[in-house]
This record gives C-alpha cells, sequence and structure tokens, in this order.
C-alpha cells in the first residue's frame, strides 16, 4: 500500500487495472495529494507485490475483501478513482455495506463490458473449464500498444517484470459474471458517479459503460476523451484529465470537511 500526503482533510483511494501496479498511479497519487487530498492506493491480491495467485480469484467477493480491509486503513468516508478492472470492483463492492462510506466513485474505462466479447459457447466452454481446471493460464489481453499512444509508456509496461501478463480461466468466468451482476443492479445504485471513458479504447466497451450510465439509479456525469487510447491517466493529455477528476472529486466534498 502507498500513500502520499497525510495531512489531507479529503480521501480518495486508487484502484488499478487488471495486470498492473502502483508503481502506474504515482503521478496521479502526487497531483491529488497538492489538491489537498490524503491518497491511498493498494495493489489488489494477485497484483504487483500482494499477495495471492496471479491474475486469479476463485470468487470474485474476494476483490470486495480486500477493498473492505484497505478502506478499513482510512477510517472515514472516501472517494474512490478505480481504473479498468479497479471500476469494476468498486462497482460491484458498493452492492454490499462498505465502512468507512464511500462518497462518489469517478471510473476510467470500467470494466462492464468487452470490446470484443466472447460468443456465447466460448463462454459456456469457459465455464466448463473453470469448474474442471479453475487454475489454467490464459493471456490476458492487455496489450501495450492498446493501452496508451506513448512510446515510452508501451516501453516500459512490456519491460516490465510485476505486469501480470496471464489470468486464470476461473477469474475470467468470476469476472463476465460480476459484470452481469452490475449491469443488472444498475438502478439500485445511489452513489454519485463519473464515467471518463475513451473514444479509440480496445479493451472495455465503451457502449456498454454509456448503457450502464441510463441505467443507473443516480444521475451519472460522462466524459469521453475521443483521442485517448484505454490508460487515460497516462495518456499525453493525463494532465487535463487529473485536472478534471480533482475538480470533480473536490465537488462530493465541499462544504462537508470539518
Amino acid at each position: 500500500m502507498a500513500r502520499w500526503n497525510e495531512r489531507g482533510r479529503k480521501d480518495v483511494l486508487l484502484l488499478h487495472d487488471l495486470g498492473e501496479h502502483l508503481g502506474y498511479y504515482e503521478e496521479l497519487g502526487t497531483f491529488l495529494a497538492a489538491n489537498g487530498w490524503r491518497v491511498t492506493a493498494a495493489e489488489l491480491r494477485g497484483h504487483g507485490k500482494s499477495g495471492g495467485q496471479k491474475g486469479h480469484v476463485n470468487r470474485w467477493r474476494r476483490y470486495l475483501e480486500d477493498l473492505q480491509a484497505i478502506i478499513g486503513t482510512i477510517g472515514r468516508p472516501l472517494a474512490i478513482v478505480g481504473h479498468g478492472m479497479g471500476g469494476l470492483v468498486a462497482l460491484w463492492s458498493l452492492r454490499h455495506p462498505l465502512s468507512p462510506s464511500i462518497k462518489c466513485l469517478l471510473t476510467t474505462n470500467p470494466l462492464l463490458g468487452l470490446f470484443h466479447p466472447p460468443p456465447v459457447l466460448t463462454r459456456k466452454f469457459g465455464q466448463l473449464v473453470s469448474s474442471l481446471y479453475p487454475s489454467l493460464r490464459i493471456a490476458n489481453q492487455m496489450k501495450a500498444i492498446h493501452l496508451c499512444r506513448d512510446d515510452e509508456f508501451r516501453q516500459r509496461y512490456n519491460q516490465d517484470d510485476l505486469i501480470g501478463r496471464t489470468i486464470t480461466v476461473r477469474w475470467s468466468t468470476e469476472m463476465l459474471q460480476a459484470v452481469q451482476e452490475v449491469h443488472q443492479h444498475a438502478p439500485q445504485y445511489t452513489t454519485p458517479l463519473h464515467l471518463i471513458l475513451s473514444g479509440k479504447g480496445q479493451l472495455c466497451a465503451v457502449e456498454r459503460a454509456r448503457s450502464f450510465a441510463t441505467e443507473y439509479g443516480h444521475p451519472v456525469d460522462v466524459t469521453v476523451h475521443e483521442s485517448c487510447f484505454h490508460s487515460v491517466f497516462q495518456e499525453p493529455e493525463r494532465r487535463e484529465i487529473f485536472e478534471q477528476t480533482t475538480r470533480w472529486l473536490d465537488s462530493h466534498f465541499e462544504g462537508d470537511l470539518p
């Protein structure tokens, strides 16, 4: 776990994407800290230097347990910024009681559907394999060329030994089930939500995120950065997106500080 600005009066938790680790959030964390936030970032199980089998969970609920343990160290109401898988983990977890409470959620390209969804027969076969060989490993499709337009980022990502490049079949089936459940429960959500989406993303389905926003039980702010790939916090426009993130988060803490 990492933390920036222990004296900050507002709390935000950063939740990473599939295969990532904390190193990809240092710039964002520093920016938010400089704007008065106490920032916490932690690696979910199976990612970075955390415990657990790489790219694997037996049940998606394990991420809820991770999230509750992390926010327990924060100790007061907070905001969450979740990217990709981190957005799915946050949304799925919001269906359950969390303490401290989550005041608002900003998620960038949340995993609410795949850009190339598996055919029905492939999904059914995956469920069968998941029940028989849950630890069977497959590529996770997180390719640097689809993440960011910056060549320096791509080189760093490709050479990073901490990046997870595979998932288990069980992780895949649990993820698909979690996505389905989040969409089914969309009208029941009341937490303020901001979706930041990419016009050129080729990993998470933007149209599925838009559909989710129309069904969500609370007005949703949606922003699309047309030129961006998936990892918006790494893109050349990231400072603009950092500022946008800070303004939106601030708006949900105004007049609510000691």
